[in-house]
This record gives structure tokens, C-alpha cells and sequence, in this order.
């Protein structure tokens, strides 16, 4: 178990734990409501009993972190292509006819596969699971770039910076043939 020591100085005093854990730290305050309920935040060798806790006086802050969990979903060796990668997420383009990820019993090879052998050890956890931080979807039959989070941290972030569209997405569609007329009023389709 990993563990993570905090000094709390005079600064602080009046602050929410869970504010100040997340302001020096790459966990969320979800992250940090499951780690106190887990028992895994003391501060000065006592569990912390509620993210909203108001620091009162300095001490010692000592976070555990569980090490992830294995998915039950195996690595495939597949080609990806890579366009940027760093240590907490991925982009690359997803090929049309590829599924992103396994369910509704598609137990055929996904993207997601392909993922947990490309990325081995460099994902760290999502939600305590050892597997990529899907931030999007593209359907099968679609052709495009996709983001990938390695860490629970990157994942946040990028689907708040999707949710508030600060992220800029662009399609193309190609048609074969003529799309028909459709009789009504205000048709935007001649």
C-alpha cells in the first residue's frame, strides 16, 4: 500500500480536509470521500471521519492508497496509433470497425484491449481498477481520434473540461448518393 504524508501548517487552520488534500494532491474529493470512508485518511494517527472536517490545529496527514485492482478484461497486443502519450493519458485514432470497449457479450477484441497491453504498468488505477479512463466514445463504425486517461486524476479533469466544452471536437461525414426529398414545410433538405 502506497502511503502519502502530509504536513498541515498554520495556513491551513479553518480549511476543509478534503479541500486542502485535494489542493496538495492529485486525488479528487470524490477520490478522497472513498478513501475516508475506507479508513485509509488519519490525520495525526486518527481516521478521518468526514471530508468536510475543518482543520482545527497542525499535524500530520497520512493518506493509503490501495494498490489498484486487476480487471478481469486480458491485454491484446493490436497496432494503435499512437498520436501523443505521456504519463497520464493517450490519444490516438480509432479505426472504423473497432469497438471501444467489451459488454452486452462482445467478447470480441476492443480497443480497450488493445489499451491494457499498450499501456501495461503505466495505468495506474481508475476508480481503484488497473484499466484506462475511457473520457469519450466512438461508435464502431467511426473513424477518429480518441483521449485516454491513465490516471483517476487525468480522467476528471478531461471529462469536466468535455462536460463545460472547453474541448473542441470537429466531424466529417461522407455520403454515397442523394439524400431524398422530404415534403414539409421549412425542409432544410432539398
Amino acid at each position: 500500500m502506497k502511503e502519502i504524508n502530509l504536513k498541515i501548517n498554520t495556513d491551513s487552520i479553518g480549511m476543509r480536509f478534503d479541500k486542502f488534500i485535494a489542493e496538495n494532491s492529485e486525488f479528487s474529493r470524490n477520490r478522497i470521500q472513498n478513501l475516508i470512508d475506507e479508513d485509509l485518511i488519519f490525520f495525526n494517527e486518527y481516521p478521518l471521519e468526514k471530508a468536510s472536517q475543518k482543520i482545527k490545529i497542525v499535524g500530520d496527514l497520512q493518506i493509503y492508497i490501495p494498490p489498484p485492482q486487476e480487471w478481469n478484461i486480458k491485454a491484446i497486443e493490436m497496432p494503435l496509433e499512437v498520436i501523443y502519450e505521456d504519463k497520464s493519458l493517450v490519444v490516438l485514432i480509432k479505426p472504423a470497425g473497432l469497438i471501444v470497449h467489451p459488454g452486452s457479450g462482445k467478447n470480441v477484441p476492443t480497443l480497450v484491449h488493445g489499451l491494457l497491453a499498450h499501456c501495461g504498468d503505466s495505468l495506474t488505477g481508475v476508480g481503484d481498477v488497473k484499466r484506462p479512463g475511457l473520457v469519450h466514445r466512438l461508435d464502431k463504425d467511426t473513424h477518429g481520434l480518441m483521449v485516454v486517461a491513465k490516471t483517476q486524476y487525468c480522467l476528471e479533469k478531461l471529462q469536466k473540461q468535455f462536460h463545460d466544452r472547453l474541448v473542441k471536437k470537429k466531424y466529417q461525414a461522407i455520403g454515397i448518393g442523394s439524400l431524398p426529398k422530404i415534403p414539409s414545410e421549412g425542409n432544410l433538405i432539398t
